[in-house]
């Protein structure tokens, strides 16, 4: 919640503190319902008791609200968060269908006695999707 409260947006904030607690994916995922109500309670006491509207924390005075946008754009955004939300659910797959591989390879386990072949395992992914895709790789940027 204090997190939600901070950054000011209840979603962000809420799914932000779980994904930092986690240690292998969604873990928390069964209270992220809680989380969200939590967050948006101490959003709305906070800006309360703040005397500060209900609105972007970054409001200008040209700022649109929800009354003053187009539908179209409104419509896109569904579209897009819809987009958003079935990557992130190909994403979790494919993070559950490698937890379960490397549980298959008895790479996973509680003591971390089976760290460094986990490791060299998720470097040999790093370099091959790096190979593949090099631009991937580069950190830095180039000044002329």
């Amino acid at each position: 919640g204090a997190l939600a409260a901070f950054f000011g947006v209840p979603l962000g904030g809420s799914l932000f503190a779980l994904e930092v607690a986690s240690r292998f994916g969604v873990e928390y995922f069964e209270h992220s319902m809680e989380a969200i109500f939590a967050g948006l309670i101490c959003v709305v006491a906070f800006r309360s008791l703040a005397g500060l509207e209900l609105e972007q924390i970054w409001a200008t005075q040209d700022s649109p609200t929800i009354l003053h946008c187009e539908p179209s754009k409104i419509l896109l955004g569904l579209v897009l968060g819809c987009v958003g939300g079935f990557l992130a659910f190909l994403w979790a797959n494919f993070h559950w269908r490698l937890m379960g591989l490397f549980g298959r390879l008895g790479l996973l386990d509680d003591n971390n006695t089976r760290a460094l072949p986990r490791a060299l395992v998720g470097s040999i992914g790093i370099i091959s999707i790096g190979m593949l895709i090099p631009h991937t790789m580069v950190s830095c940027t180039r000044s002329e």
